[in-house]
């Protein structure tokens, strides 16, 4: 800690985009070495910005539980969720075919004036499709379309 902690003062005496660059590449290590605590404990030393709390909720993508306690913790914080905090839960639901939730999480969302964009839809349609519920998947298909989005041109 004490090390992270040196390099963040380091970062915080550079300033600017570089301090700002440097300390996302320090979370996304920190990250993807399964350093989890040592991740909030940048954020806790650094800012509770929405952006650093995606970082750990992506990692956390494939446990649920995990990334909605790390979704709960940013709101608690007063970070505000956007449309990739949300894609990122939503993608651990259905990937656990859990549709049923990540459809309430859809809502919540929407309730929240956080508007899906396009790949939100898409991961619906995915898993939609290869779960065999495809009326559910043009039913995701159309509510895009009503929505005013296009599907990405991939």
């Amino acid at each position: 800690m004490r090390s992270v902690r040196r390099v963040v003062e380091m970062l915080n005496e550079v300033g600017g985009s570089c301090r700002t660059s440097r300390v996302h590449s320090l979370i996304e290590m920190l990250n993807s070495l399964g350093s989890f605590e040592m991740t909030k404990f940048v954020i806790e030393i650094t800012e509770r910005k929405t952006g650093y709390y995606n970082i750990l909720i992506k990692c956390w993508r494939c446990d649920f539980e995990g990334a909605k306690g790390i979704f709960d913790e940013m709101r608690q914080m007063g970070s505000d969720p956007i449309v990739n905090t949300y894609k990122y839960l939503l993608s651990s639901l259905c990937r656990s075919d859990k549709i049923d939730e990540a459809c309430q999480l859809l809502e919540e969302m929407q309730e929240r004036n956080c508007l899906p964009n396009p790949l939100t839809f898409e991961i619906f349609i995915y898993h939609s499709c290869r779960l065999g519920k495809f009326d559910l998947a043009i039913e995701f298909l159309d509510r895009m379309i009503s929505n005013g989005l296009d599907s990405r041109n991939c």
